[in-house]
C-alpha cells in the first residue's frame, strides 16, 4: 500500500515528517554512541540527543545500551540537569 494515502497526507508533507523523524533518531543514536564510548557525559548526551533524560534512558533501553554507570550514578547525574 501507499504510505502517503494510508496516512492521508501529501507526499511532500510525508517526506518532511520522515526526514524529521530520521534526523531525530540519528541525533539520539549519535548521542548514545558517544556516551557509550565515554566521549561525553550523560548530561551532554541528553543535551546532544535533543530529548529529555527520561526519554534518553528509554532510548538506551531500546538499544540495549542502558548505561555504563550504576543506576544510582545515573539518577544522580540526571538530577544535576
Amino acid at each position: 500500500s501507499n504510505l502517503s494515502s494510508d496516512e492521508n497526507v501529501e507526499k511532500s508533507v510525508l517526506l518532511r515528517q520522515l526526514l524529521s523523524l530520521g534526523l531525530k533518531q540519528k541525533r539520539i543514536q549519535r548521542a548514545i554512541a558517544k556516551y557509550k564510548t565515554g566521549k561525553i557525559s550523560f548530561g551532554k548526551a541528553v543535551e546532544l540527543s535533543g530529548i529529555d533524560y527520561r526519554a534518553f534512558i528509554n532510548e538506551m533501553k531500546k538499544t540495549g545500551e542502558i548505561t555504563r554507570y550504576p543506576k544510582e550514578r545515573l539518577l544522580e547525574e540526571a538530577r544535576d540537569l
